[in-house]
């Protein structure tokens, strides 16, 4: 891919008047897409709350989006918005990056994530780690299978525009701070021009919908 001639790219810090992360190749059919998706739930949701997750694949490919998708939306039904990007980093490999929006008056934080956990745990292609801990009835240390999805709380100064949990998209300083963080899903390459996406299979490699 031709990254300086490719119109569909950009580097700049705003969209529309917003600020975005400009560390990387921007796709801006991807961006449009994230902006809309965002626009939507803020205005749509009774109380919106964006949050942010990684899901790490195996490198076979063998992940199935359409399941996670369909699951999604047997889970939540309505009134949500999901985002998901695949990429490729040499040392991560293949993951999944991934902006949900939910009804805080419906979900709790924690909620969305033990839901989405016990959704991706019973699909193939998912990176599966083993872990140990203390069993508090026994006094002994157990070992069990977690599905390696991240969550990625707010930190350093986007505390200063939300909560840890996520972005309340009502407030417009926190929807504008949103924008900048999920702007991070519309990245193709870094500026130093290592392709995420050159070694990403599936055909559809990002998608933003809207429930």
């Amino acid at each position: 891919m031709d990254l300086d001639n490719n119109k569909d790219l950009f580097t700049s810090n705003t969209y529309h008047g917003y600020e975005v992360n400009d560390n990387y190749y921007k796709s801006k059919s991807n961006m449009k897409e994230i902006f809309k998706t965002l626009m939507h739930c803020r205005d749509n949701i009774d109380r919106p709350l964006a949050s942010r997750y990684v899901l790490d694949l195996d490198n076979n490919h063998s992940f199935d989006i359409k399941q996670l998708v369909r699951k999604v939306k047997e889970y939540f039904k309505n009134d949500y918005g999901f985002i998901y990007s695949f990429e490729y980093a040499e040392r991560k490999g293949l993951h999944l990056e991934i902006m949900m929006i939910t009804d805080q008056s419906k979900y709790s934080p924690e909620t969305v994530y033990n839901m989405l956990k016990k959704i991706c745990f019973n699909l193939k292609g998912i990176n599966i780690i083993r872990i140990e801990y203390n069993c508090k009835l026994t006094n002994e240390v157990m070992e069990r299978d977690v599905v390696s999805l991240g969550y990625l709380p707010i930190k350093d100064k986007y505390l200063e525009t939300g909560n840890k949990s996520g972005h309340n998209l009502k407030d417009p300083i926190h929807f504008k701070a949103c924008v900048r963080r999920a702007s991070y899903l519309a990245k193709v390459a870094s500026l130093d021009k290592y392709n995420y996406k050159e070694q990403v299979q599936y055909r559809k490699k990002f998608r933003a919908l809207i429930g």
